[in-house]
């Protein structure tokens, strides 16, 4: 395999994996933590710090009109909001 060819299979490969914790972040986060248990809130950020790991990397990797770029940051912005949220909740509940 050529060179070209594995760095395009590892930038998407990353890509996906943003977009797909990205997605699960929210998902665990709010209904995880919400109807299940209240651990769910700390797993859904750990899925949203993985997520805008994913999509750093992934997006220096991929090209700036590629289809992976795109999926890598939809992503890092949704993995970035749950780790926001999560990061906003801890910060009220200390005050408080």
């Amino acid at each position: 395999m050529s060179e070209a060819m594995v760095e395009r299979s590892t930038g998407d490969t990353l890509a996906k994996g943003a977009l797909a914790a990205g997605v699960l972040a929210p998902l665990v986060f709010f209904i995880g933590g919400i109807a299940i248990s209240d651990v769910f809130w700390i797993i859904g950020a750990i899925v949203g710090l993985l997520a805008v790991a994913l999509g750093w990397m992934a997006r220096k990797q991929a090209a700036t009109d590629s289809p992976n770029r795109r999926w890598a940051t939809i992503g890092l912005l949704l993995g970035a909001g749950v780790v926001i949220w999560f990061l906003a909740y801890m910060l009220l509940a200390a005050i408080d």
